[in-house]
């Protein structure tokens, strides 16, 4: 199973709306063995496909990312790195010069990814934890203020 963008995209927004492929396939009024196609290979959509699929969603956002994750899987298949094809700038307009300020960029850009979303908050955890340890400890072996 290849996974792709979009693909990883339709499984986090089902999850979001409690949809089984069946109902988004009622939704969208499309096949749900397309579905399950689109799910589970890089299957070039029909383009009566992807519009159901990007207008089929309670929300906005969430048609959008849908739209967005084909777009990232088309630049995939061009033989481009869709995360390094565009040049990353800040919402006001200025572009992200430094290492971490491009870094920052691409993970505000693409937190609606549900791979993303997961990776973020299991190292969110992570850094929880330690800074919770690191308390504890400078708590318990305050350190002086005055060394002689």
């Amino acid at each position: 199973m290849k996974k792709t963008y979009i693909g990883r995209v339709l499984v986090y927004e089902m999850q979001r709306c409690g949809l089984t492929q069946s109902a988004l396939a009622d939704r969208a009024t499309i096949p749900q063995p397309t579905i399950s196609q689109i799910i589970a290979t890089d299957v070039r959509i029909a383009p009566t496909s992807l519009n159901a699929l990007t207008h089929c969603w309670p929300t906005p956002d969430a048609n959008g990312r849908v739209l967005i994750a084909h777009l990232r899987d088309e630049i995939n298949r061009a033989g481009h790195d869709p995360e390094n094809s565009i040049d990353i700038r800040w919402p006001n307009g200025d572009r992200a010069k430094t290492t971490s300020a491009r870094s920052l960029e691409v993970v505000r850009r693409h937190l609606s990814d549900p791979d993303v979303a997961a990776l973020i908050h299991s190292l969110a955890t992570l850094l929880k934890r330690a800074e919770k340890k690191e308390k504890e400890v400078s708590e318990t072996h305050p350190t002086p203020l005055h060394q002689p």
